[in-house]
């Protein structure tokens, strides 16, 4: 058991001091300009969605002003033109890897507040990669197996997982990039291997494709030639043995500092482990995964 630390990087800005009243004018007193909001967030809540937060708004301002840029453009466009000051966030439907750059106004009746919050800029992920349409793990020697699976959109790259009835746990036993086939060398004979392959993107969140298991002849059998197309049929379907129960980590620590919030958690780092960091930012929004380490 040891701890393990992770930083989750946000987007904010800080605090915009308070804005000075405006000055009379003409000889009467000219309507006051309400502060800027402060703390103005931006977080990415999954590739289509990014949530804005604040915190509450002085005491007079009726509504908000949200802006919004895309990508590298110069130009500020309205996105919400009157948002009422009771709301404490905004959720913005977006597109996936983009990035945007968002500046809120603080208004009291018609008087703006003389800056914007922000400008606070996040860019959203790409979408998860789909699953490989089909896997087939073959034998072609008493100590090897060819893997192969079929297409997954959106992936970049695959990692190819084995268990044996030893191990009864899943390991990546390779990454690959610009292929969609493995040769796994130095198995033992007369064994049976599980198989399944994971599709990965910029997007942290992965997909699997389905399990196939495959058993190594005796060390006297002729080898096969490897497969080049998916199976006709489903192969023959055995099941993996159960893994062993993983132990639930415990969140020991969160601060926050000026990079982020820093997450310090206690769990096992056993080979094949692997901890999701998920977030979320109001009780309201789905959990997104942040990163795997």
């Amino acid at each position: 058991m040891w701890a393990c630390v992770v930083l989750l990087s946000g987007c904010w800005e800080k605090a915009t001091p308070p804005a000075e009243p405006t000055a009379a004018a003409q000889g009467g007193s000219a309507p006051p300009a309400p502060e800027p909001l402060r703390n103005l967030q931006a977080f990415v809540a999954s590739p289509t969605e990014v949530l804005l937060a604040w915190d509450p708004p002085t005491t007079g301002v009726t509504h908000l002003t949200i802006e919004r840029k895309t990508g590298t453009s110069t130009d500020f466009v309205t996105l919400v033109p009157k948002l009422p000051a009771s709301e404490p966030d905004y959720l913005d439907t977006v597109e996936p890897e983009t990035e945007y750059t968002y500046r809120v106004f603080a208004w009291m009746g018609d008087v703006r507040s003389p800056q914007p919050a922000g400008p606070v800029t996040v860019k959203t992920p790409p979408l998860p990669p789909a699953p490989p349409a089909w896997i087939k793990a073959q034998a072609t020697a008493p100590t090897r197996v060819v893997v192969t699976w079929g297409e997954a959109p959106r992936a970049k790259k695959f990692a190819v997982l084995r268990t044996d009835e030893a191990t009864r746990e899943f390991v990546v036993v390779e990454t690959v990039e610009g292929k969609q086939t493995f040769t796994d060398e130095n198995l033992s004979p007369e064994t049976r291997y599980w198989y399944k392959v994971r599709a990965m993107n910029d997007n942290p969140e992965t997909t699997e494709s389905k399990t196939v298991s495959v058993r190594t002849p005796s060390a006297k059998t002729t080898p096969e030639q490897a497969p080049t197309a998916p199976p006709a049929v489903e192969p023959e379907w055995v099941s993996p043995p159960p893994p062993p129960p993983l132990p639930q980590p415990e969140i020991r620590d969160v601060k926050i500092t000026d990079a982020g919030v820093l997450l310090q958690w206690r769990g096992p780092t056993r080979r094949g482990y692997t901890y999701a960091v998920l977030r979320t930012s109001r009780p309201s929004l789905s959990y997104f995964v942040l990163d795997y380490v």
